[in-house]
């Protein structure tokens, strides 16, 4: 097999996530039809448990698109989720990840999540 033949995995961040799964998010349509492209092409979707608890955060309140969801809604969600995706769980090895990502970029504040999930990838 060509290295260019070879299949990467999918990280679904949450942005993508909440527009794939709630009808009246911006670019539904557009985010869906992409990833059932990648569905179709055989690549594998990952998200991580902080993904699946920024989705959570996200839709238990007020967002311009949607009214906040009952939180039992939400963990069923979670819970289907947990069947339809692959799940990268954090361990020491991301927060390694992290901290040598905090080492060596500029960041602080709420772009540690963005890179506790690039540690995560």
């Amino acid at each position: 097999m060509a290295m260019t033949d070879v299949k990467q995995p999918v990280f679904i961040d949450t942005n993508v996530l909440i527009r794939l799964h709630v009808e009246t998010a911006p670019d539904h349509e557009l985010v869906r039809h992409a990833v059932k492209q990648l569905l179709t092409n055989g690549l594998e979707l990952w998200i991580s448990r902080q993904v699946l608890r920024e989705y959570s955060a996200v839709l238990t309140r007020e967002q311009p698109y949607t009214k906040p969801v009952a939180p039992p809604s939400v963990a069923a969600q979670i819970r289907l989720f947990e069947t339809r995706y692959r799940v990268a769980d954090e361990n020491a090895r991301v927060t390694a990840a992290l901290c040598g990502l905090m080492d060596t970029t500029l960041m602080g504040g709420k772009q540690i999540h963005d890179a506790n999930i690039v540690a995560t990838m």
